[in-house]
């Protein structure tokens, strides 16, 4: 997907207001990671660098490469794979809950 600006999606380096939150997950070459629907819950998913392989319950299978914009929760997923040969990064941005704690500034960690 391409911004206003004509450049990829990316969530990598940029600040967004306090009411979201972003995280970064990343899987080695060769990877896997079961897909649990509570860490997608309300996220928009970037992939930033590197191959994803969605696999289905029904065991049919996607790939998504750099710069593919998804939403996976509530999707029937079973596993999030990289097939690549370098490290999948993905950012997943959502909002904050109302609960959560705002994150220390930089200058606190």
């Amino acid at each position: 997907m391409i911004d206003s600006d004509g450049a990829p999606v990316s969530f990598v380096g940029r600040e967004l207001p306090e009411t979201f939150r972003v995280a970064c997950i990343a899987i080695a070459a060769g990877g896997e990671r079961p897909y649990l629907p509570g860490d997608w819950t309300d996220a928009l998913v970037v992939v930033e660098a590197g191959e994803l392989e969605l696999e289905c319950e029904a065991g049919s299978r996607a790939r998504f490469r750099e710069g593919a914009v998804l939403v996976l929760h509530p999707l029937p997923l079973r596993t999030l794979r990289n097939p690549g040969g370098r490290a999948l990064v993905l950012t997943a941005v959502s909002r904050r809950r109302s609960d959560e704690s705002r994150p220390l500034s930089a200058s606190h960690q």
